[in-house]
């Protein structure tokens, strides 16, 4: 390993590295310990969390540009690669954090930048996962798979095949969570919607932030109050002004029973830190969606839907 103040040097420089620490430091903490966790990207989010790395912006010039670090395998052996190869980059990303050994020159463990995941093997690649998931917040008429090759400057023939290889990534940050015993919450892999492949970074989308401020006015409308129980009996009701208030996304996900689970467990949470209060914003997200248009943050409707009008 280089002298760590040679590595600090090279971190500072390496813009993708501290996007994958800011992702695991928001998503993946000790605060989540036993909880699911959820990949909820979309580009206001990244504006909130990352400003001192250039917020959305900065987010998807890191995600072309990649680790400052060969993680391209060719041949057997770890090159730079670019913005094209995003499925042989996060291969080898995945295959660095299992084995050490194989670790080029110039690797960046998340231990390094963040003491708390120091020693248990930390993904490096969540900012191609939350690039996905990126896309399938902010796409619109354009298409999801038009959206990401857009925005990260890949082939026009990237296309579900690819996406379907980076499955493998999913079920290895699930693997990783259950690998730590849940230390930093418990990823589970979920689908949402009829397109296989859209659904998996969908599913990770069921709430947008903009649902999450717009949810004090579903408790208010629900007759609740800050402070009390949750009182069980009134779950349904709270659930249909959500279904009518929130998000087209939100809404969607209604008609899964296996996502009824998680979506009143977030509910539950929100209201227990529910403070009374009822902005504006959400009278705002009302309006856009009656008028047909999605509110910045929100979940279209029409991700199932792939660039070729096919479901």
């Amino acid at each position: 390993m280089p002298p760590l103040d040679v590595l600090a040097a090279a971190v500072q420089k390496d813009l993708f590295s501290q996007w994958n620490a800011k992702l695991l430091e928001t998503f993946f903490s000790s605060a989540s310990q036993g909880d699911e966790v959820w990949l909820q990207v979309d580009a206001d989010e990244l504006d909130l969390i990352g400003p001192e790395l250039g917020g959305d912006e900065g987010f998807i010039k890191a995600v072309r540009t990649g680790p400052g670090w060969p993680s391209f395998i060719k041949n057997s052996r770890f090159e730079k690669g670019g913005t094209a190869d995003l499925v042989p980059r996060v291969d080898g990303l995945m295959r660095q954090r299992l084995y050490p050994a194989k670790r080029p020159v110039g690797y960046v463990d998340p231990g390094v930048l963040s003491h708390p995941y120091q020693g248990c093997k930390a993904p490096t690649y969540l900012p191609y996962l939350a690039a996905l998931v990126r896309s399938s917040a902010d796409s619109s008429k354009a298409g999801y798979y038009a959206h990401l090759r857009e925005a990260l400057q890949l082939p026009p023939s990237w296309h579900s095949n690819e996406l379907a290889q980076l499955e493998l990534a999913w079920e290895d940050l699930a693997d990783w969570t259950k690998s730590t015993g849940g230390r930093f919450g418990r990823f589970v892999l979920r689908r949402l919607g009829a397109h296989a492949h859209i659904g998996l970074p969908r599913s990770q989308c069921i709430m947008s932030r903009q649902d999450c401020e717009a949810s004090g006015r579903v408790f208010a409308m629900a007759g609740l109050r800050p402070g009390q129980a949750w009182p069980g009996t009134v779950t349904g009701e709270v659930i249909s002004y959500a279904g009518e208030l929130l998000s087209a996304g939100f809404r969607d996900a209604l008609g899964y029973p296996e996502l009824r689970a998680p979506i009143e467990d977030s509910l539950r949470s929100l209201f227990e830190e529910w403070d009374g209060s009822t902005p504006q914003a959400c009278n705002r997200a009302k309006e856009s969606d009656e008028h047909g248009d999605v509110a910045s943050g929100q979940v279209e409707l029409a991700l199932d839907w792939d660039d070729a009008g096919q479901r």
